[in-house]
């Protein structure tokens, strides 16, 4: 059995888009309709990588995509979080 690692790179077989892609648009449309409010911490990258079932390093460049925005900040060792725009 082969054990495949997802790149951030690597295409949904359903939709064609980047994996990476389509879990910042999930992470955004979960911000913007208040699943994760302002200043809340996001669940850690195993939790999301469990819910959207795709791996860490795709999780990675998706909260990557977010920071990049101003949409969330990360600390090293206490996780992400919404981005009241204050930082």
């Amino acid at each position: 059995m082969s054990t495949r690692r997802a790149s951030p790179f690597q295409t949904d077989d359903k939709s064609g888009q980047r994996l990476e892609d389509r879990v910042y648009g999930k992470i955004l449309d979960d911000i913007r309709l208040g699943r994760y409010s302002l200043g809340q911490k996001l669940p850690s990258e195993n939790d999301l990588a469990a819910e959207q079932g795709v791996s860490r390093p795709v999780i990675r460049a998706a909260l990557s995509k977010l920071r990049e925005g101003g949409l969330i900040v990360s600390r090293q060792g206490a996780g992400s979080y919404v981005s009241s725009g204050d930082q």
